[in-house]
């Protein structure tokens, strides 16, 4: 069978169009940093009671080599197939398009309409222990729009949230994050992991998934305690 010169042409050029989409793909999937984490979930599915988290994080602070961050965070996720989620956490090395020399407190959202990382001026100090707490104010009764939440470090009130969508709790997680298995994570400890049906009716969590990628790893305490080691 014979191609004509303008069929030709034309095939030649989709296949240079595929061929620049492919790569444009693949350019956009090696871009992506890699991802390591070692920590727990509570359920790993939707379907978690209570309507705010409580966890206490002892502060590291590793050398993170350039281009390169560790997150430690508890989080409230609102969904998971899409995934959203609030978190609370402290944050070292490069992220957000600035470097962190030392610990900094953040938040995050990444709901259906919006994504934000606020990095706070202030920070932990490495050695130190801190509370979080994230709550979702009308799920714990308050007269307040469905879409609040609020953010505490240390019983302060540091940010508010609003028009958070979807807003509902349906699971918690505690993790340790980074991009690259270079960093140390050893000396992470997180207790009293404690999530909240009633503003003053406190429930330690009471099952945990364990999750960790290698070079990391776990050493589990209890449901609402953990080590995490490795790396470097």
């Amino acid at each position: 069978m014979r191609i004509s010169k303008r069929k030709f042409v034309c095939l030649f050029g989709y296949s240079i169009a595929l061929l620049i989409l492919l790569l444009a793909v693949v350019s956009s999937i090696l871009s992506e940093p890699a991802r390591y984490y070692a920590g727990y979930q509570y359920l790993g599915h939707e379907g978690a009671y209570g309507a705010a988290l409580y966890g206490e994080i002892y502060t590291i602070d590793p050398y993170t080599p350039k281009d390169y961050y560790m997150l430690e965070w508890i989080t409230i996720i609102l969904k998971y197939s899409p995934l959203y989620w609030v978190q609370l956490g402290y944050a070292r090395g490069y992220i957000a398009n600035v470097y962190l020399d030392v610990p900094h407190y953040y938040i995050e959202r990444n709901d259906a309409d919006q994504y934000n990382f606020i990095i706070l001026p202030i920070g932990p100090r490495k050695g130190e222990w801190h509370s979080y707490y994230i709550e979702w104010p009308y799920g714990l009764g308050e007269p307040v729009d469905i879409t609040i939440y609020r953010f505490y470090i240390d019983s302060h009130l540091v940010w508010t949230l609003n028009d958070v969508n979807p807003s509902m709790v349906n699971d918690y997680q505690a993790f340790v994050e980074t991009t690259t298995g270079e960093i140390c994570i050893d000396g992470s400890h997180f207790r009293e992991l404690i999530y909240y049906e009633e503003p003053n009716r406190p429930s330690y969590w009471e099952t945990h998934i364990p999750r960790f990628t290698r070079p990391y790893s776990l050493i589990e305490v209890s449901h609402y305690e953990f080590y995490a080691y490795g790396g470097g």
